[in-house]
């Protein structure tokens, strides 16, 4: 099963060289949101427009592979994205395998891996069975990705008193770009540029209208905790708590807010 819920991947809906692009539409016990997933073969055929719309961050690695039972090919693979993520900084970093393998990629390293970028590790198909209350493979990457705060997100009725206040945070995370870090590679790309290097992992992104970015820290976390609303979990109390808190935020004289957020067309949708 893929994330879009089907058994086999349809045809894209848009495809420029080797990118391709799926709609995908969130939609769960509190909000609906147009994305779309975005496949990208190698961090040099990153477009402009996945660039500028990037939210979330999902790659693959062969974790059978590795040299010398020291250093593994898998991860390395994984490594000339690392300069694409810290430049656009997307909220959802998933670190995809079957599974980790002893002989292989191990555990272990996989875990230091994630721990030092960042990432979260999702095995598609585990060894060991999940505790009964976690998720594991497609369902745990579709849960992160209902737990982002999507740039295009639309609350249901019952929640619609809070739309507003969601989406001025929303754009004001998106407003305000991180430092930007230092890399050698690879070059972020510009509009007509052209490269035809490519590597052999297949990346997919999750993405938005414009590069990502976070306010004050606390206002980050609070954002999330309401996204975390999107497990189907929370009881009436908890969203309340939320909502009193987002008003009081909005309030807050030392938060700059801006108008909620004005959806464009189609391809403008958020984009994976």
């Amino acid at each position: 099963m893929t994330i879009l819920g089907v058994a086999t991947l349809p045809e894209p809906s848009k495809q420029q060289g080797v990118v391709r692009w799926y709609p995908w539409t969130i939609n769960n016990k509190y909000y609906t949101a147009d994305v779309g997933l975005c496949v990208v073969p190698s961090p040099f055929e990153v477009t402009a427009e996945v660039a500028r719309s990037l939210q979330a961050f999902i790659v693959y690695f062969d974790s059978a592979e590795a040299s010398g039972g020291l250093l593994s090919r898998g991860l390395d693979s994984v490594g000339p994205w690392l300069a694409v993520v810290e430049e656009l900084a997307p909220e959802v970093l998933i670190l995809v395998c079957d599974r980790v393998h002893d002989n292989g990629v191990s555990r272990q390293q996989a875990q230091q891996w994630c721990l030092a970028h960042a990432f979260e590790l999702v095995e598609l198909n585990p060894e060991d069975l999940p505790d009964e209350d976690e998720s594991t493979g497609v369902k745990r990457i579709v849960q992160a990705l209902n737990a982002n705060v999507w740039s295009s997100v639309e609350m249901k009725d019952e929640h619609n008193q809070g739309f507003g206040l969601m989406s001025s945070l929303v754009a004001s995370r998106h407003n305000n770009p991180r430092p930007k870090q230092d890399s050698n590679s690879p070059p972020l790309p510009v509009e007509g540029g052209d490269d035809g290097r490519e590597e052999e992992n297949t990346e997919m992104a999750a993405n938005g209208d414009t590069g990502v970015n976070a306010l004050d820290p606390m206002t980050d976390i609070d954002i999330q905790e309401l996204a975390s609303l999107t497990n189907g979990d929370a009881d009436a109390e908890n969203f309340e708590r939320l909502f009193t808190k987002l008003k009081e935020m909005k309030a807050d004289e030392s938060l700059s807010l801006h108008p909620p957020w004005s959806w464009g067309d189609e391809e403008e949708t958020t984009r994976i």
